[in-house]
């Protein structure tokens, strides 16, 4: 079957979504993984466009709210939350920016045509396009925080940028700021990673496939919407990057209040648990200092009641929580499983890969075929990451 919605020669990928009819431009061939639309970003669209009219991520909602996506590519997500009435900022490294100028441009003149001749399509937002790369201070400060919505699609796929992600994530959020994060599994190293460090600062929860798209989803790709802790805990590396932003902005003259109530909050956060670890450590030594004394005992064929409180089995302080529903990690045949569905894509094989999907009408064969297809495990083939031998994504 031939692939229509996605080869080297496609450079404009066109999509309904709320009424609009975009076309986005994209470079497959630059070799760049930021020039290609990908498929995550595809089903955070089609989500938002389920839920135009309830919810959290609804047009009345977001109207007139401020809305920025980090490592935007080509721009898709960002331009849903601007067709649902939100200001964004689109942000992304410098090299991608003139495709997304290009992107931005073409919507947001066909998108004022479209709401002028069909009023019931709602007003459009207003899209400006930055560099931002994460955990730079200078580029966090510039575009405004914090922003009442964030959206992030594909960005998770080298290990060492999930702390500067999260840390920027933070950065520019308040309290009751949502983030829409679209992610595609392909190498359980960076997922682990994703989920110690998410649940340390986020609540999160997972999406569920009946609230996503009915046509536009697939088994290997998950949304999640996170929400930063009243009291995270803060890596050393995440608590640097915060407090680089804080001292910029108050130079700057700008409010950063945000930022200073997370740190102040994580610090208390950091008090209490030193506490309660000081605690536990004394409660270990009293346990030490029982046995060795139980153990005396026994050699002197004394036979003095023993303390209650001896050894503890169960969960200590110390111990890492179990692994709850949010992030749950493949393993095992999982992870077989998952490899050989992004073997597949790789070699452009459809395989068992075929019937992932139930077919559905309106659009289903267009989604077959690019997860069929698959450009993105097609890249993915060919970008490594220096010094690693994971696949990894844009």
């Amino acid at each position: 079957m031939e692939d229509r919605f996605n080869t080297p020669t496609t450079n404009i990928i066109e999509l309904e979504a709320m009424g609009h009819r975009l076309r986005v431009s994209q470079d497959p061939n630059s070799k760049h993984v930021g020039t290609t639309v990908w498929d995550s970003s595809i089903v955070v669209l089609k989500y938002l466009e389920r839920h135009t009219n309830k919810g959290e991520f609804s047009r009345a909602k977001l109207k007139g709210k401020r809305a920025i996506e980090l490592g935007a590519g080509c721009g898709l997500a960002g331009l849903g939350f601007s067709l649902l009435g939100c200001d964004v900022v689109l942000t992304d490294e410098a090299v991608v920016l003139p495709l997304l100028y290009r992107n931005v441009t073409r919507l947001q003149s066909q998108a004022a045509m479209d709401a002028a001749a069909d009023t019931f399509l709602g007003s459009v937002g207003s899209v400006e396009v930055a560099e931002l790369w994460w955990g730079n201070a200078h580029h966090i400060a510039h575009v405004g925080p914090p922003f009442d919505a964030i959206v992030a699609t594909d960005v998770v796929y080298v290990e060492d940028s999930v702390p500067a992600l999260l840390a920027t994530m933070l950065a520019l959020s308040h309290p009751r700021t949502p983030i829409l994060l679209g992610y595609e599994f392909r190498s359980a190293t960076v997922h682990d990673r994703l989920h110690a460090y998410a649940r340390q600062m986020f609540d999160v929860k997972k999406v569920p496939a009946s609230k996503l798209h009915s046509e536009y989803q697939h088994p290997s790709i998950d949304v999640f919407i996170m929400k930063r802790k009243a009291a995270p805990t803060l890596p050393p590396e995440v608590r640097s990057i915060l407090e680089e932003v804080q001292s910029v902005m108050t130079n700057q003259g700008l409010p950063c209040a945000h930022v200073t109530s997370l740190l102040e909050n994580a610090a208390i956060q950091g008090e209490l648990a030193s506490k309660q670890a000081s605690g536990s450590a004394q409660e270990h030594q009293g346990e030490d200092d029982q046995r060795e004394r139980n153990r005396e005992q026994e050699t002197t064929g004394e036979e003095d009641e023993v303390e209650e409180g001896g050894e503890c089995e169960g969960e200590s302080a110390f111990a890492r929580p179990p692994v709850d529903e949010f992030f749950p990690s493949p393993c095992g045949q999982d992870d077989q499983i998952f490899a050989r569905k992004v073997h597949q894509e790789a070699v452009g094989s459809r395989g068992e890969s075929e019937g992932w999907l139930p077919q559905q009408e309106n659009g289903s064969e267009e989604w077959e075929e690019r997860r069929s297809g698959a450009m993105a495990a097609r890249l993915l083939a060919d970008v490594k990451v220096p010094g690693s031998n994971t696949v990894t994504g844009p």
